[in-house]
């Protein structure tokens, strides 16, 4: 029993020997741990506020919110020159004039100088510069911005859009403001995350906010810019700042573009989606005192040429009919016309249904039959080269008359009046398919012809006349206003 109770005793105390030991080893590793990990916090934290020396010919700020600029301050974009000759960016994201760094809202800015030396020219090269953001121009006109995976896809007028367009802080409904490219602005402002409080519905992902160059009412100013390049392509801008005295200044600046197509279309020998356009602005500014500034701002677009609203497709011909390119093949065929719309209200079939039978052979074909409308057409290989069997034709206008007033009411108060009209219209057509229709085949209905005016308009007895294809895809939008 004794020896039992010593070999016991002998066990706990090795075994306490050996605890102890292996509770001190766990302390030094945790130590030893605790002191890397302590070391990288340390070396860490002063990252997370240091202030990084910045280039004077090149200044950057980055916010505390994760939004970012590039580019130097511009000159005339806020009343506070401290904030000016710092090289700060002043951006109006909280409809006042505040340093970017000091905004509390997820914020990209991007001054008229650097949007020129980045050689960001429109909306597709803007998002190249920025974190997620896309752009998409869509095939019905319109055009959509899409901030952290939210966007507007809807194809309609009646669609609402998840990002606010906004010029001099103006909301605008449906604008061709993308359809030209980016002159004589002052900045560009990108907020990402709902913005409702300060700038309304429709601002669900966030608000793309354009900023205008104001007049400069102390000094005369004029610049231009002519290119010349292939396909005849001439663009212009320029602006004129004319300060009429020490209250009133004028600011004047265009856009000019004219260029030929960069499609060949086989079917006639013509270049198509060419470019023909312009824009015009202009701006007064009355500032009788340091406390009152008064912006009276007119803008114009117009565009009349034969843009095309979409770009060669690549097509694995279905030869089911149902589906008019495979889903899991590309190709170079064209798209089986049994699936079109045209096709089908033109049918056979749909027209012995609507009709209980008694004008079925007035219908084209059938939708079981062969495909009449583009069976043997072949697609150029060139994707720069179409077969069409007629051009495009695309027209826009709009014009904006804003005008916005800051009053500053004692040493802490400012107020700000932002009003406008907005009006544009739109009406193009293209054909979706790319694709010169066949001949119509002779309809049986002329068969018991006995007069040529017994025959439907179209047709002709023994041999069609008229010329089927598809229905091009087409959308007319006529003076839309929008009214702020």
């Amino acid at each position: 029993m004794q020896a039992d109770r010593d070999r016991r005793a002998e066990a706990a105390g090795q075994s306490g020997v050996n605890g102890g030991w292996t509770l001190m080893k766990s302390l030094q590793f945790a130590l030893v741990r605790s002191g890397v990990s302590l070391c990288a916090l340390i070396a860490a934290a002063p990252a997370l506020a240091q202030t990084v020396p910045v280039p004077d010919e090149e200044p950057q700020v980055e916010t505390a919110a994760g939004g970012n600029t590039s580019g130097d301050a511009q000159s005339g974009t806020t009343g506070n020159p401290q904030a000016e000759d710092s090289g700060e960016i002043i951006v109006t994201a909280q409809r006042r004039a505040e340093t970017l760094q000091s905004v509390p809202i997820s914020v990209s800015a991007f001054t008229g100088e650097a949007l020129e030396r980045q050689q960001i020219e429109n909306a597709n090269d803007l998002q190249l510069s920025l974190p997620n953001v896309v752009f998409t121009k869509t095939n019905f006109t319109s055009s959509s911005f899409t901030i952290r995976g939210v966007g507007d896809l809807c194809v309609g007028f009646a669609c609402d859009a998840a990002t606010g367009i906004h010029v001099n802080d103006m909301p605008l409904v449906s604008t061709r403001l993308f359809e030209t490219e980016y002159f004589d602005l002052a900045r560009v402002e990108i907020l990402r995350g709902p913005q409702g409080t300060l700038f309304g519905r429709n601002a669900t992902s966030g608000v793309v906010n354009f900023i205008t160059a104001r007049p400069d009412l102390n000094t005369f100013s004029a610049s231009a810019q002519i290119e010349y390049g292939n396909y005849d392509s001439i663009k212009a801008s320029g602006v004129v700042n004319v300060p009429i005295n020490d209250a009133i200044g004028v600011r004047l600046a265009g856009y000019y573009l004219n260029r030929e197509g960069f499609t060949r279309n086989l079917f006639d020998g013509s270049r198509i989606d060419g470019r023909d356009l312009y824009a015009i602005r202009g701006t007064v500014r009355f500032q009788p005192s340091a406390n009152t500034t008064l912006d009276l701002i007119g803008y114009y677009f117009r565009e009349k040429d034969d843009r095309s609203r979409i770009q060669k497709q690549l097509c694995s011909r279905d030869g089911t009919g149902i589906l008019g390119c495979r889903p899991d093949q590309l190709g170079l065929d064209v798209t089986n016309g049994i699936s079109t719309l045209g096709f089908i209200v033109s049918s056979r079939e749909l027209f012995g249904i609507q009709s209980g039978g008694a004008l079925t052979n007035f219908g084209l074909g059938s939708v079981y039959g062969p495909d009449i409308f583009f069976g043997g057409q072949s697609v150029p290989r060139d994707l720069r080269t179409v077969n069409v069997d007629f051009n495009p034709t695309y027209f826009a206008e709009e014009y904006h008359l804003m005008g916005k007033l800051e009053q500053a009411i004692g040493d802490t108060l400012t107020l700000n009046v932002t009003g406008g009209y907005a009006r544009n219209a739109v009406d193009s057509r293209t054909d979706f398919n790319l694709a010169a229709g066949n001949p119509s085949p002779t309809t049986p209905a002329c068969s018991p012809c006995s007069a040529p005016a017994s025959c439907p308009d179209h047709l002709s007895c023994g041999r069609a006349t008229h010329s089927s294809r598809t229905a091009p895809t087409a959308v007319s939008a006529h003076r839309k206003p929008t009214r702020r």
